[in-house]
């Protein structure tokens, strides 16, 4: 009997393991539709193929062009606890490869790649904005636990050029120096510090409520060319926007 049992038992255990080895994405993804809706409400999943842990989705944000998702699972530690992941996002215009890891309540991510201006200026030229070049993502770490980010740091740089601004005052054309973004972790705001030669020229924030703040310095609209009285502080914020997220 006791054997049958264990038998039995393995058997049971094998089933379990294969199910979960080759359960679909679709069906993984089912499960979390709700949470990531909650967190991201404009990303829509367009068509997702593969296991949990090999496969690959279409993904599509707001109006940008759709991207693909490639993915590989895999256990990190011998109790299985922890799952680490290798993941390349790719699109018009877009490439993003890293890897990270999830467990205990607890995941990181490590990233390089790029984001080129046919990608962004489909989207942004439907806001009076065209942009040249790309933007190169040369370092980005994220950790984060099931709320918010926990840590953040990452370089980012774009070339600089041309910027073309189109609204109800006319067509403006802005010549801009190349810029370093330094990405960082304030309290809990994730915060974007935008340079050009060690200057402040803007001040990005996402706050955990999703509300993003774009801070504008004088000392842009200067080297953009545009007029700014000559006893204004160029660290005074001149252009602020705020919006909402998610």
């Amino acid at each position: 009997m006791r054997t049958w049992l264990l038998y039995g038992t393995i058997a049971l255990l094998t089933f379990i393991g294969i199910l979960v080895a080759y359960a679909p994405a679709s069906l993984a993804w089912n499960l979390i539709k709700a949470d990531v809706d909650r967190a991201v409400p404009d990303l829509e999943l367009l068509t997702v193929d593969g296991s949990i842990w090999t496969g690959e989705a279409q993904l599509r944000y707001r109006e940008f062009p759709p991207a693909e998702l490639l993915w590989s699972l895999h256990p990190a530690s011998l109790a299985g606890l922890t799952v680490a992941l290798d993941a390349t996002l790719r699109g018009d215009g877009l490439l993003a490869t890293g890897s990270g890891e999830r467990g205990s309540g607890l995941a990181s991510i490590d990233a390089t790649g790029h984001i080129d201006s046919s990608y962004i200026n489909p989207v942004s030229t439907r806001y009076g904005l065209a942009f040249p070049g790309r933007l190169d993502i040369e370092t980005l770490s994220l950790a984060f636990d099931n709320a918010w980010f926990t840590a953040a740091d990452g370089t980012l740089s774009w070339n600089g050029g041309t910027v073309v601004i189109e609204n109800f005052q006319g067509r403006q054309v802005l010549e801009l120096p190349p810029l370093v973004g330094d990405l960082s972790l304030d309290e809990r705001n994730l915060k974007l510090n935008v340079t050009s030669e060690g200057a402040t020229l803007i001040d990005v924030t996402l706050k955990p409520n999703g509300w993003a703040v774009v801070d504008m310095k004088a000392r842009l609209l200067d080297i953009a060319g545009l007029p700014v009285r000559a006893d204004v502080n160029p660290d005074v914020s001149a252009i602020v926007i705020e919006e909402k997220l998610f």
